[in-house]
Formats: C-alpha cells, sequence, structure tokens
C-alpha cells in the first residue's frame, strides 16, 4: 500500500512540473544577456524539479523490473535459517538438492562482522535472488545449538511501515521482542528488519529490502 502511494505521489509530481512547464514557460523579452538572466531563477527551479522526479522515477522503475524479473509475483518468503548439526555436509546436500531448481551458493556471513548473537551463515539463493538479492529468496545455514527448534524464517514486507506494523502485531499478540525495527546496515544498506519469537522458540523476522 505505501509503495503504491509513493508511485501515485511520484506521477502527480510529474504531472505538475510539466503542466508549469507548459503554461509558465514564457519567452524573455530580448535577446540580451540581462532579459536572459531574468529567466534564470524559473530556469533553475525547473531543473532542479527535474532532477528530484527523475530520482523518484528511477527508484520507481527499478522496484518495477524487479516485480518482472520475479514473474510478476509477490513473494512471501525472504530467507529462512536452517540449523544443522553439520554445516560442511549440509552445504554439500542443499547445493546438489536445489540446484536443479536453480539455486546457488552465493557466499557467507562472517559473525565477527557483526553485532552479538548473528552466528556465521552460508548462503544459498535462487535464480531471482542471484540476479538481485533485493528480489529473490535464500536459504542461510547455522551451526545447531543445544535446545534450538532449527526454525527461522523472514518475512518480506513491502515497505519499513509494513515491518513496524506487523512487529507490533505480532507483540500485542504475545510475541517475545528479539530486535525493534531497524536499518540492519552489518547485512547492507537498506535492510530493515524486526525479530519476533512465537511461544515455542521459533523465529520470525520481518524484512524489507530497499535495494
Amino acid at each position: 500500500m505505501a509503495s503504491s502511494r509513493s508511485e501515485a505521489c511520484s506521477d502527480g509530481v510529474m504531472a505538475v512540473i510539466i503542466t508549469r512547464i507548459v503554461l509558465e514557460l514564457k519567452a524573455p523579452a530580448g535577446a540580451s544577456l540581462h532579459d536572459l538572466r531574468t529567466l534564470l531563477p524559473h530556469f533553475l527551479i525547473d531543473a532542479l524539479s527535474f532532477q528530484m522526479s527523475g530520482a523518484s522515477w528511477n527508484h520507481h522503475l527499478l522496484k518495477v523490473a524487479k516485480t518482472i524479473s520475479a514473474g510478476g509475483q509477490k513473494k512471501m518468503i525472504d530467507h529462512i535459517y536452517i540449523s544443522v548439526s553439520d554445516v560442511e555436509k549440509s552445504r554439500k546436500f542443499y547445493l546438489e538438492a536445489l540446484k536443479p531448481l536453480g539455486w546457488r551458493e552465493f557466499g557467507a556471513y562472517d559473525s565477527r562482522t557483526g553485532p552479538e548473537g548473528v552466528p556465521d551463515l552460508y548462503g544459498l539463493g535462487d535464480a531471482h535472488y542471484m540476479k538481485n538479492p533485493g528480489s529473490g529468496s535464500s536459504i542461510w545455514l547455522r551451526q545447531r545449538k543445544k535446545g534450538e527448534t532449527g526454525l527461522y524464517v523472514g518475512i518480506h514486507a513491502d515497505s519499513t511501515k509494513e515491518v513496524e506494523a506487523a512487529y507490533a502485531a505480532a507483540l500485542k499478540a504475545e510475541g517475545k521482542d528479539e530486535g525493534a525495527p531497524a536499518e540492519r546496515t552489518y547485512f547492507a544498506r537498506g535492510y530493515y528488519a524486526a525479530n519476533i519469537a512465537d511461544f515455542d522458540g521459533n523465529h520470525i523476522e520481518f524484512v524489507y529490502k530497499d535495494f
């Protein structure tokens, strides 16, 4: 909903700018430098407006391209953590099992580069993720710890507002807070997420990726 409103707003801004230029653009009174100088403020305002609208449209088109590349369908699952007893053995298993579906191994996350509590992670992504991490789904393997349920699911949101709304709703439903909404720059710029645990210790992340 929020992204649709943003796109509608950018369309409206562009329409207003074009209308203003068509209705208010006037020829200079003469050909002298002084006559041309009187139009300079209008020119600068219009140039700045076009620049801002261009940036907005570029962001909008990138989102459209991501939707098209994902087959025009909205994804629900962004990523899943799977806790395993033997990371290396499981890495080879999932890599071979998912290869026919277009999944590939793309790298690892080093726990030393982020906050305490985020473990080493080993990632595999689907075909869409390999083209653009913001549009596809991924699986992250992690070393299982004693007592873990093994389930960690990242659920896709369309905006930071949706992340905040889902987080608030989960807390109201008596979920356990595991991380308030914030940008997680240790993963990537534009990675905005919140974390909740259910009654059985399963972990849920609501995530919006602005990239």
